[in-house]
C-alpha cells in the first residue's frame, strides 16, 4: 500500500443523551496497513481499523466511550473541534 501524504479530517456526529457534539478526527495511513484514527479533542483517544470506514466506526466508539467516563466522573466535556471537513497536507 502505498502511503498517502494526506491526512483526512472528519467530524462524527456523537449523540450523549439528548446532546448532539462534533468532535474533529484526524485519519492517518499507520505503517502496518491499517488506517490510524485519533481525536485530538480528547487525550489518548486513538484507534484504527483495516479501511477508513472501519477507523471511522471505531473512533465513533471510542469517542462515545470517552464521552460516557467523563460524564460518569462529572468531569466537563472537551470542547467541540471545527465543524468543517477538509483535507490538509502533512509536508
Amino acid at each position: 500500500m502505498r502511503k498517502s501524504k494526506w491526512r483526512l479530517f472528519i467530524n462524527p456526529v456523537i449523540l450523549t443523551g439528548m446532546k448532539t457534539k462534533k468532535y474533529k478526527v484526524v485519519i492517518v495511513p499507520g505503517e502496518d496497513g491499517y488506517f490510524v484514527a485519533e481525536c485530538p479533542s480528547i487525550s489518548g483517544c486513538v484507534s484504527q481499523g483495516r479501511t477508513k470506514a472501519e477507523a471511522v466506526k471505531n473512533i465513533k466508539e471510542a469517542i462515545e466511550l470517552a464521552l460516557e467516563c467523563y460524564e460518569e466522573d462529572h468531569k466537563p466535556l472537551p470542547p467541540n473541534g471545527p465543524a468543517t471537513a477538509s483535507a490538509q497536507s502533512r509536508s
